[in-house]
């Protein structure tokens, strides 16, 4: 991802301890929602009825879901990577 505007985190703010964590669990959530959609049945015999493109209008929309999933696991990993690098160094980041 580029371009992230990450938190600057400081003594007035929300601790990089439970940012680490709150971000880490949201990543992992984000990680399992791909690995249980992966787990799918997903098969051209339930859309060629449809028409000729069905299936791989349905490929390309799943293909979006799991490019945003992945998005948002690497948002929340250089959120709790942000956070992590504040907890190794004592301070403000």
């Amino acid at each position: 991802m580029n371009n992230l505007v990450l938190p600057l985190i400081h003594s007035n703010g929300t601790s990089p301890d439970e940012l680490y964590r709150d971000y880490r669990a949201a990543m992992e959530a984000c990680l399992a929602a791909a690995k249980a959609l992966e787990a799918v049945e997903f098969n051209a015999r339930d859309y060629y009825v449809i028409g000729p493109n069905a299936f791989a209008s349905a490929r390309n929309d799943r293909a979006f879901i799991f490019e945003g999933l992945s998005s948002a696991a690497d948002y929340c990993l250089a959120h709790a990577m942000q956070a992590q690098k504040s907890m190794k160094s004592g301070g403000d980041l």
